[in-house]
C-alpha cells in the first residue's frame, strides 16, 4: 500500500512539472462619458493716484474758449413750380495759402449765417536757470449748435452746380499752423481751436479738450440741387499742424480742437 501511494506522488509531481501553450480568446466593451464644467471670472481694478509735492516757481496756462450758435433761422427759395432759385455761389481758393511760417489763419464763405473761427492759444514759461521747477496746463473748450434751422431750396440744376467749394493748388508747403474754413452752404458753423502750454522742467503737464456739437430739429427741403466739394492738389508738403473744414451743405458742424501741453528740459 505505501509503495502505491509513493508511485502516486511521483506521477504528480511530473505532471505539475508540465509545459502547454494556451490560447486566450475575448471581447472587451468599455464605454466612459467625460464632462468638464468651467467657470472663470477674473475682476481686475487699478487705481493709480500720483502726488507731486514741489516748490514751483514758473507756470505756463493756456484757456481757450468757444462758442458758436445758429438757432431758429430760416432760408427759404422759390417754391413755385416753374420757377428756380437762379443764385449760383463759389468759393475758390487757387494758387494760395501756399509757402507761409507762423501762424497763418483764413476764413471764405458765400452761404448764410456762417459761424467761422480760428483760435490759437499759447502760454510758455521757459529759463535756464538751476532749481526752476513748474507746471504746464492747456485747455480746450469749444460748444457748436445748431437747433430749429429751416432750409427750403428749389433750384435749377440744369445749369450746373449752385453752389461750389474748391481748394486747387494750395495750402501746401507751409510751416506752423495753418487754419483753413471754407463753406457755400448756410448756417454752417467751422472751427479750428488750437491751445498749448510749455514749460521747461515741468512737473507737471496736463492736457485737456472738451468738444461740443448739436444739430437738433433742422428740416431740409431741396430740390434739383447741385454742390461740389473739391480739394485737388492741395494741402501737401506741410509742416506743422494744419486744419482744414470744408462745406457746401446745410446746418454742419465741422471743428479741429487740439490741446497740447508739454515739459521741454533744457
Amino acid at each position: 500500500m505505501k509503495k502505491t501511494l509513493l508511485i502516486v506522488a511521483i506521477l504528480l509531481v511530473g505532471v505539475t512539472s508540465a509545459l502547454a501553450d494556451v490560447t486566450v480568446t475575448g471581447d472587451v466593451d468599455k464605454t466612459k462619458d467625460i464632462t468638464v464644467t468651467e467657470d472663470m471670472v477674473i475682476t481686475k481694478d487699478v487705481d493709480i493716484s500720483v502726488s507731486v509735492t514741489a516748490d514751483v516757481n514758473q507756470g505756463a496756462e493756456a484757456d481757450s474758449l468757444l462758442n458758436q450758435t445758429n438757432v431758429e433761422n430760416s432760408v427759404t427759395r422759390h417754391e413755385e413750380a416753374g420757377r428756380f432759385d437762379m443764385i449760383y455761389r463759389q468759393a475758390v481758393i487757387s494758387g494760395s495759402v501756399n509757402g507761409n511760417t507762423g501762424i497763418v489763419n483764413l476764413n471764405q464763405e458765400t452761404g448764410n449765417s456762417i459761424n467761422q473761427a480760428n483760435l490759437v492759444e499759447a502760454a510758455i514759461s521757459w529759463t535756464e536757470a538751476e532749481g526752476i521747477t513748474g507746471f504746464a496746463n492747456s485747455q480746450a473748450s469749444m460748444e457748436q449748435i445748431n437747433t430749429g434751422n429751416t432750409v427750403v431750396a428749389v433750384e435749377d440744376s440744369t445749369a450746373g452746380p449752385q453752389k461750389a467749394d474748391v481748394i486747387g493748388g494750395s495750402i501746401r508747403g507751409n510751416t506752423g499752423i495753418v487754419n483753413v474754413n471754407q463753406s457755400v452752404g448756410n448756417m454752417n458753423n467751422q472751427a479750428n481751436q488750437i491751445v498749448f502750454a510749455v514749460a521747461s522742467e515741468a512737473l507737471v503737464a496736463l492736457a485737456e479738450a472738451d468738444l461740443g456739437q448739436t444739430n437738433a430739429s433742422n428740416t431740409v427741403r431741396e430740390v434739383g440741387t447741385v454742390r461740389i466739394d473739391m480739394i485737388d492738389d492741395s494741402i501737401n508738403g506741410n509742416r506743422g499742424i494744419v486744419n482744414v473744414n470744408q462745406s457746401a451743405g446745410n446746418m454742419n458742424n465741422q471743428a479741429n480742437v487740439i490741446s497740447i501741453s508739454a515739459s521741454v528740459p533744457f
